[in-house]
């Protein structure tokens, strides 16, 4: 994270579960990545993420989540998903 390396802040793909996240949340890629480049440590982006999204949305995507299973997706998409999951 210091001097701008995402680390685990990395969202690829349109239809991956970052992707899809982020959109629910209203936030914009683009936008997240430069908190990350601008960020000291995880702190600062957890901030600036609280500032910009509504804890019941964080909720719900929580739950929508939870309840979602890989196996389910088309194989097409099953490649967004994490490594070593099919």
């Amino acid at each position: 994270m210091p001097g701008g390396k995402p680390g685990a802040y990395v969202v690829t793909g349109p239809r991956s579960i970052s992707a899809y996240v982020l959109y629910k949340l209203r936030i914009d890629v683009d936008e997240l990545r430069a908190a990350v480049r601008r960020a000291a440590n995880d702190d600062d982006v957890e901030r600036w993420l609280r500032a910009r999204i509504d804890p019941v949305t964080v909720d719900k995507i929580n739950a929508k989540l939870a309840a979602s299973r890989i196996d389910t997706l088309p194989l097409a998409d099953r490649s967004s998903s994490p490594a070593g999951i099919r």
